[in-house]
């Protein structure tokens, strides 16, 4: 609704950062690349709302790291949400590559996180 804030946001305003729907709008421009995916698992995850979903359900997630990221307390699909909102892109792309916290392999790194990107955009105005 226009005129109203998040908590994500009144933490930004605080921290001097981005808006909820900038911060989310700069990763999908940052994380978008010259072609598009082409997946139905990318396409289904955005299109539906994410609620209670697993982490395997988003596009990019595999097993191993289905794993790690079970080890440090994540998994559902929205846990992964905070780094998102509240990390700069480079430590982004680095929390989902990193293997002690998700394992994330490189090539699927940019599209995990553009495919949780693009649900909040999509959902969440």
């Amino acid at each position: 609704m226009p005129g109203t804030t998040t908590d994500a946001d009144d933490v930004a305003d605080k921290l001097g950062g981005l808006s909820t729907d900038d911060t989310i709008a700069s990763l999908v421009a940052a994380f978008t690349g010259d072609k598009p995916i082409e997946s139905a698992n990318f396409d289904n995850f955005v299109d539906q709302r994410m609620g209670e979903r697993g982490v395997l359900d988003v596009h990019g997630i595999g097993p191993v790291s289905a794993k790690n990221l079970k080890k440090n307390g994540i998994t559902k699909a929205w846990q992964l949400l905070g780094p998102l909102l509240y990390m700069n892109t480079e430590d982004v792309l680095a929390f989902f590559k990193d293997p002690e916290t998700c394992g994330v392999a490189g090539g699927k790194a940019k599209e995990c996180i553009l495919c949780l990107a693009k649900n909040f955009q999509k959902h969440n105005h």
